[in-house]
């Protein structure tokens, strides 16, 4: 029989924001995250199979818990032992045999929401520089998720990344397009899982990063809503994280304009844009 209590799951595929939302509806009432990024493919298949993912599921489910070594836990709030957990929710970048682990989604009422970003010029900008920031500048080294650092270290580490907060960066036109079609691809992979889980009736639903940034209260107590959970009047401010680029990376980048009006970025956009669209016909409200 399948649980009355609605869970969740947030489909995220990088540089969307997925950490900061986690930690932050980690710290609300009720709301049990009990993993971080454990159960993705780089870390969960290091000691199991892909058969695994449909039993792990359940058993997360099923306890509230997750099993194994956890990472960043401190980053992620754990629930108050005297207060009944009303939803159990985690980030994965979903896979397995989406068949088999749908079944398991249903029987514990999992809402699925695919986060996104609305931007593509900013998302390719945020790939791009992470992935390849230090080939465009000579400045400072750049560590792949500076955003990991959190929001409780030494005046060293926040020194850093107020460097990187004003870096400026080169542009490489076949780095920059790459890292285009990258961002369009993955955009376009994930309708295929969007329709999969649609079909196999879990409630799936669109959010986006640009909500959730700088209006952090608003969109976690509407996240929390659609799965029945209110939070209204217990909303507490909490974010484990610390948003590094302040200043948009957009404007640090030479050339950018140029590149943006480009045929072949243009064809890029226009496919993220398409597939997004696509996901609408499978989401809900």
């Amino acid at each position: 029989m399948a649980t009355s209590q609605k869970n969740f799951i947030i489909q995220y595929n990088g540089r969307e924001g997925s950490s900061a939302i986690i930690s932050a509806l980690s710290a609300q009432k009720g709301v049990n995250v009990p993993l971080f990024e454990e159960l993705d493919k780089h870390n969960f298949e290091n000691t199991n199979t892909p058969k695994d993912y449909p039993q792990a599921l359940n058993d997360i489910l099923s306890t509230g818990v997750f099993s194994g070594q956890r990472k960043l836990s401190g980053k992620v709030q754990p629930p108050n032992p005297d207060e009944k957990v009303l939803t159990t929710g985690f980030k994965w970048r979903i896979t397995g045999n989406i068949r088999d682990i749908a079944k398991i989604m249903q029987h514990y009422n999992v809402n699925v929401f695919l986060l996104l970003r609305r931007d593509f010029l900013n998302m390719t900008c945020s790939a791009y520089v992470h992935r390849f920031g230090n080939r465009l500048q000579s400045n400072i080294e750049m560590p792949t998720h500076p955003q990991f650092t959190g929001n409780k270290d030494g005046a060293e580490t926040l020194q850093k990344l107020e460097r990187i907060n004003q870096q400026e960066f080169n542009m490489v036109k076949s780095l920059f397009l790459r890292s285009a079609y990258n961002v369009a691809a993955t955009r376009k992979r994930q309708v295929g899982k969007a329709r999969q889980l649609a079909r196999a009736g879990i409630p799936v639903r669109l959010i986006y990063y640009e909500d959730f940034d700088g209006r952090q209260q608003e969109f976690i107590t509407s996240f929390l809503e659609k799965i029945g959970v209110d939070i209204s009047e217990t909303y507490i401010p909490y974010c484990g994280f610390s948003k590094v680029h302040k200043n948009p990376i957009s404007e640090r980048i030479e050339g950018l304009d140029r590149m943006a009006n480009s045929r072949l970025f243009k064809y890029f956009k226009q496919d993220y844009e398409d597939a997004v669209k696509v996901m609408g016909q499978y989401t809900q409200p």
